[in-house]
């Protein structure tokens, strides 16, 4: 199974995998000691895979790694996301990981199923996290920056509104170096495949996008890029 997250349960370093269960990243630690001790066999140094050569060398250096495993509930989570907005600052590259982090464990439990066809889905939504150290510049507006007249611009907001359950408007406002401020808007029909959780648009930025998450607050995608995660406005 693909490691996607982590987490900290009754002193054992739980690693979330991609198939929504949970394994005990010591586990061949533990069960190789319990052999030994069967066996009456000298001590021995197991083979570790990464993840488990890691959480051993934090163990081993006092650092229990706790800032790294937090689990937000989700009023801290949307405080997360708002707290560069909110200060104007940009965020630290921690605070970019932590929200990656949380980003997947979301996307391990989905509250809709079939969210294409959901009604929760009809609103505006606004680009918060377009990936670590990528700001808002997800694949649609890099390709904006690629246009010369759009030099030394950056991308200062993302929208997307889903119009209705198969029509969308995305728009992307770039701040130009000076002062100004464009918008590019597109807008396209969708459609959805036979679990409801992709948006295919057949026209403006042309984007195939997978729903990985969605409630009332906030929508998360994954597109050609890393994951985006959208709150309603």
């Amino acid at each position: 199974a693909v490691v996607v997250a982590s987490a900290v349960s009754c002193g054992r370093l739980l690693l979330a995998t991609s198939c929504g269960g949970f394994c005990d990243a010591l586990a061949p630690l533990r069960r190789a000691a319990a052999g030994r001790r069967r066996s009456g066999s000298p001590p021995t140094t197991p083979a570790a895979t990464p993840a488990v050569a890691a959480a051993v060398g934090r163990r081993a250096s006092g650092d229990r790694g706790l800032a790294y495993f937090d689990v937000y509930e989700k009023g801290q989570f949307l405080e997360l996301l708002n707290r560069a907005r909110d200060s104007g600052e940009e965020r630290s590259m921690g605070d970019e990981e932590k929200i990656q982090r949380q980003v997947s464990f979301l996307e391990l439990q989905p509250p809709v199923e079939r969210p294409a066809e959901s009604p929760r889905l009809v609103g505006t939504w606004q680009l918060a996290f377009g990936g670590v150290g990528r700001a808002l510049q997800i694949e649609p507006a890099k390709a904006l920056m690629k246009d010369k007249a759009n030099a030394g611009a950056r991308v200062e907001s993302v929208t997307l509104e889903i119009l209705d359950a198969s029509s969308s408007r995305t728009t992307i406002s770039l701040a130009k170096p000076d002062g100004g401020v464009e918008s590019v808007v597109q807008e396209s029909t969708f459609k959805t495949n036979s679990k409801a959780d992709i948006l295919d648009e057949a026209a403006g930025f042309r984007r195939y996008l997978k729903l990985k998450y969605l409630d009332d607050d906030l929508l998360i995608l994954q597109g050609r890029g890393p994951t985006e995660v959208y709150q309603r406005v």
